[in-house]
């Protein structure tokens, strides 16, 4: 399923052609938003992955003290994996 959609974004698919007006439209409207709310909204999503980092921290920390090496270890093959095919294969441009 991940692998069709990750296709499907690479090539422009109709998954990403049926999504683009919602895109376009949600990308309008932040573009014509005052300062102030463009401001809460990047605030408001830099502070989840905030919380994103400290929990994979936690869930890593807490696998570890308890010593359940297959979940740490998949937990942390995932993260960085998941991180780093991310960043190398999926990044396109915003509309």
């Amino acid at each position: 399923m991940f692998g069709a959609v990750a296709l499907s974004v690479l090539n422009n698919g109709p998954l990403v052609q049926w999504d683009q007006p919602s895109v376009q439209a949600l990308h309008d409207q932040a573009t014509h938003d005052s300062a102030l709310i463009v401001g809460v909204m990047r605030f408001l999503g830099q502070l989840g992955h905030t919380y994103a980092i400290y929990l994979t921290f936690v869930l890593l920390a807490a696998t570890l003290l308890l010593r359940r090496w297959a979940a740490f270890s998949m937990f942390l093959v995932g993260v960085i994996g998941g991180n780093a095919w991310f960043s190398v294969q999926y990044l396109r441009q915003n509309p």
